[in-house]
């Protein structure tokens, strides 16, 4: 059985449904679950929320594609969803509706009173949506679509996304422990060449108080403050000295994004 998840992307009223509000909180967890339950063909397994409507439902012994429509206009909001696939090893792919702000709030317009969004919260999220990219390897099996357009214009190309995605599944990358040492070790220069930059800079600014005194005094300032530079650098790769906690902290974040972007996504 192939098994895969397809994300909706678009603003509120550019042609999905509306139908995750209650459910938005406990999304991310509900889904693994609910992955979980297809996996092993359990339906015993299935969240509560899903059970009325897949119970009566025989298809554990096809292939199954989870579509999860809720607007999805963050990146970080689908990022985490593609590491449930990567974690459980199955497929993913997005599908972008492109849509006007004018046909966006027309067809809001539409829905039933109790459907409405307000327009401020549309027009937010249109200036705010970030479309998928597929040069990010994990949005490689990604559409843009117009919105309200005829299907033929698109489905070829939706159905070999999700053919793509299914039949190549997300898979956890192995690190060695060498790789994991060199991340280690260039995060250790990292902190040291960011140290280095601040102490240029601060060496800047004492010499441009120099102004009142001869070449010579100011070469010698120039000198003993080059110096002292230097000795600071010596002082932290030889743990002498320390940075405070927060900022080699801030530069370890960096890398491990810098890691995770190579490795794990």
């Amino acid at each position: 059985m192939y098994l895969g998840l397809l994300i909706l992307i678009g603003i509120p009223g550019s042609g999905k449904k509306n139908e995750w509000k209650s459910l938005r909180k406990n999304l991310a967890s509900d889904i693994e679950k609910l992955i979980h339950a297809l996996k092993s063909k359990n339906m015993n397994l299935i969240p509560t929320i899903f059970v009325n409507d897949l119970k009566n439902l025989k298809f554990l012994e096809e292939n199954v594609v989870l579509i999860i429509d809720d607007n999805m206009y963050l990146k970080s909001m689908r990022y985490t969803l593609y590491q449930i696939t990567k974690k459980n090893q199955i497929g993913f792919c997005e599908v972008f509706f492109n849509c006007s702000l004018e046909k966006a709030l027309q067809k809001n317009n539409e829905r039933q009173s109790d459907s409405i969004v307000s327009p401020e919260i549309i027009e937010r999220m249109l200036t705010q949506i970030e479309v998928p990219n597929k040069k990010n390897a994990w949005e490689k099996y990604s559409l843009c679509i117009n919105s309200f357009s005829d299907i033929n214009e698109f489905h070829t190309d939706l159905f070999t996304i999700l053919n793509n995605s299914l039949c190549n599944p997300e898979k956890i990358s192995f690190v060695s422990s060498k790789e994991k040492q060199l991340s280690l070790l260039q995060c250790q220069t990292n902190i040291i060449h960011q140290a280095d930059i601040a102490l240029r800079k601060i060496v800047g600014e004492e010499i441009k108080k120099l102004s009142n005194v001869t070449p010579a005094e100011k070469k010698y300032h120039c000198l003993k403050l080059n110096e002292k530079k230097v000795d600071i650098l010596a002082d932290l790769k030889s743990g002498v000295i320390f940075l405070p906690t927060k900022i080699v902290s801030e530069i370890k974040n960096n890398e491990e994004k810098k890691f995770n972007n190579k490795y794990i996504e």
